[in-house]
């Protein structure tokens, strides 16, 4: 017999769809995999169809396989490792990097200061710190904090300093590397599981997102990488489980680097959930409330 098979749209909220691909004949699951194909195409490319059957008792008596798949009909999301790539599509972007610059910066300005300007050299730090001696310099290299600055990279350390109407310039070893490279194609925000919803709420309004994961020196951070699944997720609708994603981060390699270097307190403090109800945005040079 052969195998036909119908896609159907049907609005289920603004300008999100369901689709529902209807397969009836007696080789269906040979052909799973060019059906998948056939319907990226017709989506171009953005339909995300879900591996398993879905048995449906008022439909299975008349087709064979069910695949249902929800999607936002105009959303394109790439997660990127920005230490990999040297050129960037025009996109809205979101720089993820969980130990530490992306957990650290929403506790900076939760502690009440009024903007961060990040930096990709100590030397440029410690300039803008000779022209303003009110600012505040915070920033690590390979994890520790930099000789004569005044607070490290930490989201707990930050948690208890006092920055009330401070200005911070920021530096560190991956995040600010990746911001520089990224800067200039496309509004870019400040990704992390302390302001994950807030994010979301901003970043929803563009048709391409790019999750770019900042990585370390010597290759991909797992941490990052299970964050930028989980942001993805939250982006097209889903419900993902933060505590297995939480999970996932304590047990990374990133938190057992951070273990052995004696920030343990800094895995916990990178996994308070929404505890910043803000977004940040680099804009104009500096990162500030969006």
């Amino acid at each position: 017999m052969p195998i036909v098979f119908t896609l159907k749209f049907h609005e289920i909220e603004n300008k999100h769809f369901k689709l529902f691909i209807l397969i009836y004949g007696d080789h269906c699951h040979s052909m799973l995999p060019y059906i998948r194909l056939a319907c990226r195409f017709l989506t171009k490319g953005r339909c995300f169809i879900a591996p398993e059957e879905i048995a449906h008792p008022a439909l299975c008596r008349h087709y064979k396989s069910i695949i249902l798949a929800e999607y936002p009909a105009w959303l394109i999301v790439h997660i990127i490792e920005g230490r990999k790539i040297h050129s960037f599509h025009e996109s809205a972007k979101v720089l993820v990097d969980i130990f530490r610059s992306t957990s650290t910066m929403p506790v900076i300005i939760r502690e009440g200061a009024i903007g961060i300007i990040p930096v990709a050299s100590i030397s440029e730090a410690r300039k803008l710190k000779r022209s303003n001696p009110d600012y505040v310099l915070v920033g690590e290299r390979y994890g520790f904090k930099i000789p004569g600055f005044d607070l490290n990279n930490s989201p707990s350390d930050i948690s208890v300093a006092d920055l009330k109407g401070k200005t911070v310039v920021f530096t560190s070893t991956n995040g600010t590397h990746v911001l520089k490279k990224i800067s200039g194609t496309g509004p870019i925000f400040i990704g992390s599981f302390l302001n994950a919803n807030a994010t979301l709420s901003r970043v929803r309004e563009f048709g391409h997102v790019d999750l770019v994961l900042s990585g370390r020196p010597d290759g991909s951070a797992d941490e990052d990488v299970y964050f930028g699944q989980y942001f993805m997720d939250l982006l097209l609708g889903k419900n993902p489980d933060f505590g297995q994603y939480a999970q996932m981060v304590r047990n990374s390699q990133g938190a057992k680097r951070l273990k052995l270097m004696g920030f343990k307190a800094d895995i916990e403090a990178s996994l308070d959930r929404d505890s910043c109800d803000f977004a940040l945005e680099f804009r104009n040079g500096e990162i500030v409330r969006s």
